[in-house]
């Protein structure tokens, strides 16, 4: 993607050198980069689409990425947690593991008509909103935590 500039990058680290490969990516990176932003979902919400991939390909391991991007209403392409479907509906997300290559994705998602792309709106809208949702919320996190000290901390 970075090679014909139709990626953004953002993030703390990309104007490092890269390690193991001479410098060989950086060009790319510097094409595509960005900077940091204060805001990440603010940031999503300018975007259709977000590559999210997890740092480690590892099953129960769903990072904030691709909870940031649906609930900033943003459709990510996901790659991680083999699982992931046991936590995120599969009809929220496009999972890159269904491309043989990243030009088959490329494919894809210029041919996506608006109809197809409403509906992944629509299908994160509705679990963004639902009970399934809700667990991967701010809110639930911080009454989980308040619950967590109260009932070891024991305070009355």
């Amino acid at each position: 993607f970075s090679k014909n500039s139709e990626i953004d990058l953002y993030g703390a680290g990309w104007t490092k050198p890269v390690k193991y490969t001479g410098g060989h990516f950086s060009a790319s990176i510097q094409k595509s980069y960005r900077g940091y932003v204060r805001d990440k979902l603010a940031t999503l919400r300018n975007y259709k689409f977000c590559l999210c991939f997890e740092n480690v390909v590892f099953g129960g391991l769903v990072s904030e990425k691709i909870i940031d991007c649906l609930f900033a209403g943003c459709l990510p392409i996901y790659f991680g947690a083999p699982d992931i479907t046991d936590y995120i509906p599969s009809n929220v997300f496009i999972d890159l593991r269904n491309f043989k290559d990243y030009q088959e994705l490329n494919i894809y998602l210029k041919n996506m008509n608006e109809k197809t792309y409403g509906q992944y709106l629509e299908n994160i809208n509705r679990f963004t909103r639902s009970k399934e949702g809700y667990n991967f919320t701010q809110e639930k996190f911080a009454r989980d935590l308040i619950k967590t000290f109260k009932s070891y901390f024991q305070f009355s």
